[in-house]
């Protein structure tokens, strides 16, 4: 019987910390959205502060988050795809997916064309779907008592 553990705890809390981070990254330098200005300096405050770490990749270094976490997720992945002694192949598919789809995306779209710069902000909503297939499927499994 499936039950709960750590992993699916990581990998939820993985995904919509994933989810706030690519969400003020598109609104804001996609979008042009002033979250301060839309949702008040009390509700945008905590959200900046957790989508960027504390402050620690604030302006455009956050899209070093964008980019390397997609490799964190695939490390969540294969940790718990060892620790259930390799049962549940969908726990490490979906992240390895995440991190190779970026890189997919990246090499056949050829570069200084006009849709490759949309491609940056494909990346996210790409690993957004991938991510949320993960924990979804996880969630599932759970319910339904089964690997």
């Amino acid at each position: 019987m499936k039950k709960i553990d750590v992993f699916t705890i990581l990998s939820t809390l993985f995904t919509l910390w994933y989810l706030v981070t690519a969400c003020v990254y598109i609104g804001q330098y996609y979008i042009g959205l002033n979250f301060m200005s839309l949702l008040g300096e009390s509700i945008a405050y905590p959200i900046m502060w957790i989508a960027t770490l504390g402050g620690l990749f604030s302006g455009e270094s956050q899209v070093i988050i964008i980019a390397w976490l997609p490799i964190l997720s695939a490390i969540i992945g294969v940790l718990g795809w060892f620790y259930r002694k390799q049962k549940g192949k969908y726990f490490i598919i979906f992240p390895c997916l995440c991190l190779v789809a970026p890189l997919f995306l990246m090499t056949i779209i050829p570069s200084g064309t006009s849709i490759f710069a949309f491609t940056y902000m494909a990346i996210p909503i790409v690993s957004i779907i991938l991510l949320f297939s993960w924990v979804t499927f996880e969630w599932l499994l759970i319910a339904r008592g089964r690997y």
